[in-house]
């Protein structure tokens, strides 16, 4: 009614969008809305603006190549996304995709999509025999993956004890699994053995010896003096 109260309106929500102002066009400027009802029919019409949304890359326990964890991107709703191309890395890992799926188009919320990893495995080869050349000529294989814990295998050889597992370089064997396969050799050390001499059975019964020697596997027995 003329020279009622005007009441302005709250505008229709609408997804991706947000309200602006009323105006007299649909595309105009600012309307001036009045206090009063004048002696005329008012009309205005509500402005949305695209609300811009932020689409979030983690990496999780990877990186780029900027040494960042994750990427930001902006996007207005509604509008194409860009393909991402660059994939992360992380040792010991095998990166394998994104989840969940980039959207094509941006949604009308804030998104965030993961990196998804597939550890990588690795063999280790316990070798066991060799010819003369050096040559690997038997050998036992296992497979482990990255990080997880070595057991180291348990080989035997008469007249010696296992002193340790190492590389072709002489490193001794990691504890635990790099990302990489590995080619291990044992290193053995003689087991030393006591040779008594007695001289008589009573005395061996007795445990009365007059001398000891100690002797690895192959090496010569002496003669007492």
């Amino acid at each position: 009614y003329f020279e009622e109260t005007v009441s302005v309106a709250k505008a229709e929500e609408k997804t991706g969008y947000r309200f602006v102002f009323w105006s007299e066009n649909a595309d105009g400027e600012q309307a001036d809305i009045p206090e009063k009802m004048p002696a005329k029919n008012l009309k205005y019409y509500a402005v949305y603006e695209l609300n811009t949304y932020t689409l979030t890359y983690h990496a999780g326990i990877g990186f780029f190549e900027d040494g960042t964890n994750e990427k930001v991107f902006e996007y207005k709703y509604g509008s194409e996304v860009k393909a991402f191309t660059e994939k992360p890395y992380a040792e010991g890992n095998t990166f394998t995709g994104w989840t969940p799926e980039e959207p094509k188009q941006m949604p009308a919320e804030n998104t965030h999509i993961y990196a998804a990893w597939e550890i990588n495995k690795h063999t280790v080869e316990w070798v066991l025999e060799t010819n003369e050349n050096g040559e690997i000529t038997y050998s036992e294989l296992e497979e482990y993956e990255y990080g997880e814990t070595i057991d180291p295998y348990p080989a035997s050889k008469t007249g010696y004890s296992l002193k340790g597992w190492f590389d072709e370089k002489n490193n001794p064997a990691p504890e635990t699994m790099p990302d990489c396969d590995l080619v291990l050799f044992p290193e053995w050390e003689p087991v030393k053995y006591t040779v008594k001499y007695y001289l008589s059975e009573a005395d061996w019964n007795e445990g009365r010896y007059f001398e000891q020697v100690k002797l690895s596997v192959g090496e010569t027995i002496p003669m007492p003096a």
